[in-house]
């Protein structure tokens, strides 16, 4: 298997903001572990919270986030796997989720990750894309499907799954919004780091192009 990995090792790679009008902060330390020090921080308030919840992170494609190394069909390239490293220092335990959109950012398709995210600790969120794919054939639209241990899609927006993940170009990182802090105007850190992306070993043909991702920041890893 193949990794494309953004570990914001020098800079952004233009993720945005829970606006989508401003690149994230960087930080040259306090990554996570096993990771280059670098990583994205987002300061972030519940009031900022929208009708569609508590997007942090954007990385799309209008935006050049990575260089668009997480865009495209992952139906066809076979994806297997999207992970990130999140840390907070909220003062209780977060749910955090994850919209995937194309790149007009509709039809979407957003999984939650129901195990709890503890404070100023670095924890591993995973989509399995590939056990969601084939969950998502064998039922008919709009029940929650399964995307790994303590993962639901909990919904595709009426659209197939297919629809979406044959043509990603939005992914969107948020949490919850834990009861009794939707008022609360404090601002709190958001980090995120080793955003990854797994797919079965390119074809030669293509690994001049996927080894461009280099250039950009993105580190490739095989495992």
């Amino acid at each position: 298997m193949t990794t494309v990995v953004e570990d914001f090792d020098t800079n952004n790679a233009n993720w945005r903001d829970t606006t989508g009008s401003l690149d994230v902060n960087w930080s040259e330390s306090g990554g996570a572990p096993g990771a280059s020090p670098g990583h994205a921080t987002v300061p972030f308030s519940f009031t900022q919270a929208g009708d569609f919840g508590a997007v942090i992170l954007r990385g799309q494609a209008s935006f050049g986030s990575s260089g668009g190394a997480f865009t495209g069909n992952w139906i066809g390239d076979g994806a297997q796997s999207f992970s990130t490293m999140v840390r907070h220092d909220a003062p209780v335990p977060l749910t955090f989720n994850i919209r995937f959109a194309s790149p007009f950012n509709f039809p979407g398709a957003t999984a939650v990750r129901f195990q709890p995210v503890f404070p100023n600790q670095w924890t591993e969120v995973t989509i399995d894309i590939a056990a969601a794919a084939i969950n998502a054939a064998a039922q008919p639209i709009g029940p929650p499907i399964d995307a790994g241990p303590g993962v639901m899609f909990v919904t595709t927006e009426e659209q197939p799954f297919a629809a979406t993940f044959s043509n990603v170009g939005n992914i969107q990182i948020g949490v919850e919004v834990p009861e009794g802090f939707g008022a609360n105007p404090a601002l709190f850190n958001f980090d995120f780091d080793q955003i990854t992306l797994t797919v079965p070993e390119p074809a030669s043909s293509t690994l001049a192009l996927l080894g461009s991702f280099l250039l950009l920041g993105i580190r490739r890893r095989s495992s």
